[in-house]
């Protein structure tokens, strides 16, 4: 009964941990890359910038990016769940034409539960009913 439950055990912390949505495997995927969205909800009607939106997610902790008008960076953490919070996060403050994506963009980076990365490598931003906010591809598989 104990070697079953041994191995039962096993098995299972083997699962959670292969599984795309296990924070550290989703932690080693993303970080050290640069991020370009495909998809950002909220932006449908929006001016959409051609180009130049991006997320870098430092291996040190740190995030950085352009949002559209303007750079934006902070802190941010995956659980081993996949649980992904941001802290500390600021914004250069320019106007322009791209105003209502970024919006949505930061809005959706700020309001994401969970990130996981997709069997087709795409990073997603889940909101906390698994509602995809936004979508996004390594830059150069675009």
């Amino acid at each position: 009964m104990r070697l079953l439950l041994i191995v039962l055990s096993s098995f299972l912390a083997l699962m959670e941990s292969s599984c795309c949505g296990s924070g550290g495997e989703v932690s080693a995927l993303v970080s050290g890359k640069e991020w370009v969205p495909e998809f950002v909800k909220g932006t449908e009607k929006a001016a959409k910038p051609e180009s130049g939106v991006f997320i870098n997610f430092g291996k040190d902790g740190k995030m950085n990016g352009m949002s559209g008008e303007n750079l934006f960076g902070g802190s941010y953490s995956i659980s081993p769940k996949g649980e992904f919070k941001t802290d500390k996060v600021y914004s250069t403050r320019r106007a322009g034409p791209f105003m209502e994506y970024e919006s949505e963009f930061l809005k959706n980076l700020s309001s994401a539960k969970t990130l996981r990365v997709s069997d087709d490598g795409k990073l997603e931003f889940l909101s906390d009913k698994n509602e995809v906010l936004m979508e996004m591809v390594e830059k150069g598989n675009n």
